[in-house]
């Protein structure tokens, strides 16, 4: 025997495969007919109810968690794209860089800073010594310029003077 997969729709009488067929009231419906079921059913609960007052503030409140909801998942994918993204800049402002390579680092002058602490020099003396050797370093940078040296024999100079600080 042979169990059939075709079965007919009770409302429009289309025939569809059983699986796709729903149940409601002992009769079998296809889903247009299910879907126009419940939308009657709902009309008419809601117009034969007391509480109409009641189902409206429901459905209010239900609308409101939604679109509350959606608006935190919409924060959220922006902030994970903004995290994605390098920042970009703000404004017009223009960092100031020293090209001629006469600074000491924020991290060079810490260290420099700990070393001469390590040694038993007062901070106030340390931090002179760190600002005396920046100037030392443009003064000769002045001089080298004008006497026509590279760029890399400037530089070299600036190390052996940072060098000399720290043996110091």
């Amino acid at each position: 025997m042979k169990i059939k997969t075709e079965r007919l729709c009770d409302g429009c009488g289309k025939e569809s495969i059983r699986k796709h067929l729903k149940k409601i009231r002992k009769k079998y419906y296809c889903k247009q007919c299910s879907v126009k079921i419940r939308k009657d059913h709902r009309k008419e609960t809601y117009e034969n109810s007391d509480d109409k007052e009641r189902i409206r503030e429901l459905n209010s409140e239900l609308k409101n968690k939604t679109i509350f909801r959606e608006r935190r998942k919409k924060r959220a994918e922006k902030i994970i794209l903004n995290q994605s993204q390098p920042p970009k800049p703000k404004g017009s402002k223009k960092t100031r860089v020293d090209k001629n390579n006469c600074f000491i680092t924020f991290q060079e002058k810490r260290d420099l800073f700990r070393i001469l602490m390590n040694r038993g020099i007062d901070p106030e003396e340390a931090k002179e010594r760190i600002k005396n050797l920046v100037v030392k370093q443009r003064e000769i940078r002045k001089e080298m310029i004008t006497q026509n040296k590279s760029e890399e024999e400037i530089k070299i100079k600036r190390q052996k003077m940072i060098e000399n600080l720290w043996r110091y």
